[in-house]
């Protein structure tokens, strides 16, 4: 039987496999290639793509065992595509 929670654990295993997506995403968008960063708006555009892409990953898993908390995760995918956006 499916419980409507997950345990911290789940989240965090979740979590880090939505990380792993994020990274991958970035990867094959050619964030990693200096000539791509210096073009701040292409950056920007796969920068949000990519942290959408992980942020489907994670409720996507979620939603196989519980009822996922999408506003939150969609709260959490926002804050972290901005923050990348500012660190760089």
């Amino acid at each position: 039987m499916l419980h409507n929670r997950l345990s911290r654990a789940h989240e965090l295993a979740f979590g880090a496999v939505a990380v792993l997506v994020t990274l991958v995403a970035m990867q094959r968008g050619g964030l990693y290639r200096s000539r791509v960063c210096a073009l701040r708006s292409l950056e920007i555009v796969r920068v949000t793509v990519a942290s959408a892409i992980g942020t489907a990953a994670f409720i996507a898993l979620v939603a196989a065992f519980a009822t996922p908390d999408i506003a939150r995760a969609l709260i959490v995918g926002a804050v972290s595509s901005v923050a990348v956006l500012l660190l760089r």
